[in-house]
């Protein structure tokens, strides 16, 4: 038996595929054969736990789903002013939330910088910094911290030493 690999590349297409499709067939067949009369080795696995603990439903029932929800326009109505007495001294807002940071003076004249998840003496904690606003969660409500608008003032141009 003299196999002829110039004939068997002339003949249609049709006999290879099926001639292929039978080759995989049977070697699908064969890896089966192998896996029942030769299973492979059986590890034993054992979990170990160090948390005893019985899980707090009520707990796990009081947190939101989805988490708090924080509205892309603080302006649009969604939100309150925040009675919180602090004052927002600058924001540097980036398009990356992890990167933006607030400037906050607080009541007792003390500033400091905050980032995205930090938490503010009195409780509340920072959801959003946004270009004018910064979004706080206060006692579970939402709130939000504007930026405050000051008008800029500039002074006349001096006179000049001498006339000309």
């Amino acid at each position: 038996m003299n196999f002829d690999l110039i004939a068997f590349l002339n003949r249609p297409l049709f006999p290879k595929l099926l001639c292929a499709f039978w080759g995989i067939l049977l070697l699908l067949v064969l890896m089966q054969v192998k896996s029942t009369l030769w299973p492979a080795e059986r590890q034993n696995l054992t979990i170990l736990s160090t948390n005893q603990e019985e899980p707090n439903v009520q707990q796990s029932l009081a947190m939101p789903l989805f988490g708090h929800y924080a509205a892309v326009n603080p302006h649009g109505g969604v939100m309150k002013q925040s009675t919180l007495d602090v004052t927002i001294i600058g924001i540097m807002y980036s398009s990356k939330a992890s990167h933006s940071q607030v400037l906050i003076r607080l009541n007792n004249g003390e500033e400091h910088s905050y980032l995205v998840g930090d938490e503010l003496p009195g409780g509340a904690i920072i959801k959003r910094i946004k270009a004018d606003s910064v979004v706080i969660l206060f006692q579970g409500t939402l709130e939000v911290l504007n930026l405050p608008k000051t008008k800029l003032q500039f002074d006349e141009p001096a006179k000049p030493l001498f006339k000309e």
